[in-house]
């Protein structure tokens, strides 16, 4: 029996970064209706700095329970460079996502 094809769109979420020594991390937050979606974050092919990311779902196929289900992703970058802002693209569009700086706890104390 051959697989069904599993169907690859934009994600829609909320998101925020945050910049650790060494790394960017990238968050994002979201719903979906149903249970049985799977997301992830795309880094874009362009050869830029910072890197441009995108957030995709898998759409369910098969039997999935009617209800709201949360889900959080995280994605990150190396880097030693302070970066201010990020960008993600998702079905609602092109998401400037300013970057908090975290100071190195280890350095702190």
């Amino acid at each position: 029996m051959a697989e069904i094809p599993k169907t690859v769109r934009p994600c829609a979420a909320s998101y925020r970064a945050e910049q650790f020594p060494g790394a960017v991390l990238i968050f994002a937050e979201g719903v979906h209706a149903t249970s049985g979606y799977v997301v992830f974050f795309e880094k874009s092919p362009l050869e830029i700095f910072p890197p441009q990311f995108s957030l995709w779902h898998v759409e369910p196929s098969g039997m999935v329970l009617e209800v709201i289900t949360p889900f959080s992703k995280y994605t990150s970058f190396a880097t030693k460079t302070k970066i201010d802002a990020v960008v993600v693209y998702d079905a609602n569009g092109k998401h400037v996502v300013d970057v908090e700086q975290v100071p190195d706890l280890a350095v702190s104390h």
